[in-house]
């Protein structure tokens, strides 16, 4: 027996209270610290965006987010939950150093664009493993992508240590040679922002444009949100899970690839501090929208940036930002928040009504979806 998984939407309201109970939240733990709750948290917003730095920093780390954040939205979108785009990243990222450090004499032009078209390959094969399964076996690919980020993490680090590990490398720091400068993203001046903030936001706009704009991506949103229904609409469901796995994938593979090309320029042994679920947690906070994720990078970017500075200045650990992102998360998933505004809401039309009445549950998810279809369609057309 498998688990159908639907995103359910929220609002703009629901996320934001969200993160302002997250945040006040993870003042009891500051205050169980012994920290002072004004220092902390003035410390944590000045090293995101207290100088053109902190700026630079919080843009750095949202980034790989924000790719990781489109790579989950796309599999939320075609009802996957697609739990890893941690190990396809570094199957991507494993591909594009091993493009990167074994082509040599070619132009910029071509081989930047073969790295990336590598790792976002390698991406889109690993993620095929988990899709097959769930079409073919009916198997969970929750369970699938979860087992298998494991296995893409260790199985590079043996490809690492037995056939590509740079001379002079020993013990736990194991590392490809570096990649060739012309497999090197261009510099953006002396920050730590690198062309893939580029990529990432061309990502953002064809992902509105692709689910908001077009007709195969409107029946991509229907798949997953009622799949029963697609299938009655003409919609093949198992052929959209495959391809928004295969999409999911290869976004995911080119987050890995942007890293090795654009950060540290070699295939670092536990690179990723685990941009794929930080980037799991974007799509869920973003709603799996265009700008639900552009604003929800940013969000996890800052917390982030300023967390580190948070350590270096005064002394709280680092993990009071994962923390709050987990709190946030809690209260996104269980849309307890979504409820009791809704509840407040309806409240305030008739006082002395005890119970709403509801309509069928299958009849009211067919109504939305039809009146969906409408909408869809005539924005498609």
């Amino acid at each position: 027996m498998n688990i159908e998984f639907r995103q359910k939407p929220i609002t703009l309201k629901t996320a934001l209270m969200a993160v302002v109970i997250g945040i006040a939240l993870g003042t009891v733990f500051v205050l169980f610290g012994g920290f002072n709750v004004l220092e902390v948290y003035s410390t944590l917003a000045r090293g995101a965006f207290g100088s053109n730095f902190a700026w630079s920093s919080t843009v750095r780390w949202m980034t790989p987010m924000l790719i990781c954040g489109i790579a989950s939205g796309i599999a939320f979108r075609g009802g996957m939950f697609n739990m890893g785009t941690e190990g396809q990243l570094y199957m991507g990222a494993m591909a594009s150093a091993i493009c990167g450090f074994s082509l040599q004499g070619l132009p910029a032009v071509v081989h930047i664009p073969l790295c990336i078209l590598s790792g976002m390959a390698a991406g889109a094969l690993y993620a095929m493993i988990p899709a097959i399964l769930r079409v073919y076996w009916n198997t969970s690919e929750i369970v699938v992508t979860l087992m298998l980020n494991y296995i893409a993490i260790y199985l590079t680090d043996f490809l690492v240590s037995e056939y590509f590990l740079t001379t002079g490398s020993f013990g736990d720091s194991l590392t490809t040679d570096q990649v060739y400068p012309s497999a090197m993203f261009p510099d953006f001046g002396d920050t730590p922002i690198t062309f893939a903030l580029l990529l990432g936001l061309l990502l953002v706009a064809l992902f509105w444009l692709f689910f908001g704009r077009s007709r195969r991506g409107f029946e991509i949103h229907v798949a997953g949100l009622n799949p029963e229904f697609a299938r009655y609409s003409g919609i093949s469901v198992s052929k959209v899970r495959l391809q928004v796995m295969l999409l999911s994938g290869a976004v995911a593979g080119l987050a890995g690839a942007t890293e090795i090309l654009g950060i540290s320029y070699r295939f670092l042994s536990n690179f990723s501090p685990d941009y794929g679920t930080n980037g799991m947690l974007v799509a869920l906070l973003g709603n799996s929208t265009a700008p639900g994720i552009l604003l929800a990078s940013l969000f996890m970017g800052a917390l982030k940036a300023g967390s580190l500075t948070l350590e270096r200045s005064a002394g709280v650990s680092r993990a009071l930002a994962v923390i709050i992102q987990a709190l946030v998360i809690c209260f996104i998933s269980t849309k307890v928040l979504d409820l009791k505004l809704r509840k407040k809401k309806s409240a305030g039309g008739d006082g002395n009504r005890m119970q709403q009445e509801k309509p069928e549950p299958k009849a009211a998810e067919t109504e939305i979806i039809a009146e969906q279809a409408t909408n869809g369609e005539e924005s498609a057309v």
